[in-house]
């Protein structure tokens, strides 16, 4: 199964579960969330993509949408997060941007 993480938070936001840690865009899913995600919810392996690009580093490639940079993680059943990746900004004028102190 694959999400893109603003559909992970908001099926997490209406499970009507209490979790430890907060669940609100831009906040990292913790172990708690992707395992409700993996074994109540989809019930299978989950990867989760898109993140925003304000909780990743700067050298993650930037998505057209200006908000998202292409990464993902996986997570199973019993484990939580198993594997993560993103793909390398490889726009030099991008990454130099990326580089800026706001």
């Amino acid at each position: 199964m694959r999400v893109p993480y603003t559909e992970a938070v908001e099926i997490l936001k209406q499970s009507g579960k209490q979790f430890e840690f907060p669940v609100e865009y831009g906040l990292n899913l913790q172990s708690e969330h992707e395992r409700f995600l993996t074994e109540a919810h989809f019930k299978s392996p989950v990867t989760v993509f898109n993140y925003p690009r304000e909780i990743k580093p700067f050298y993650m490639r930037l998505d057209d949408d200006g908000k998202t940079v292409t990464a993902m993680e996986r997570a199973g059943p019993g484990i939580g997060e198993v594997i993560g990746g993103a793909q390398r900004e490889e726009r030099l004028d991008q990454l130099i941007e990326n580089m800026k102190v706001p």
